[in-house]
């Protein structure tokens, strides 16, 4: 079954907080002062949106997520 993902508004904070650098998950959590299973969440909807690139470890914003 397929099923849309959604941008939500808090998905564009950690955007936002992603920058144009690589962060950790632990990075996030305090950057953001969220709890770490919505960090989690978040970033997962922003990689099935194709935002948010996870490579060994550590998070970047694609080419889809970073500002124009």
């Amino acid at each position: 079954e397929f099923r849309r993902v959604l941008f939500r508004s808090g998905d564009q904070e950690l955007l936002d907080l992603i920058g144009a650098d690589a962060v950790t998950l632990d990075e996030l959590v305090l950057r953001s002062g969220r709890s770490l299973d919505d960090v989690a969440v978040s970033l997962g909807r922003l990689e099935g949106l194709t935002r948010v690139e996870r490579s060994g470890g550590w998070f970047v914003a694609s080419a889809a997520g970073r500002p124009r």
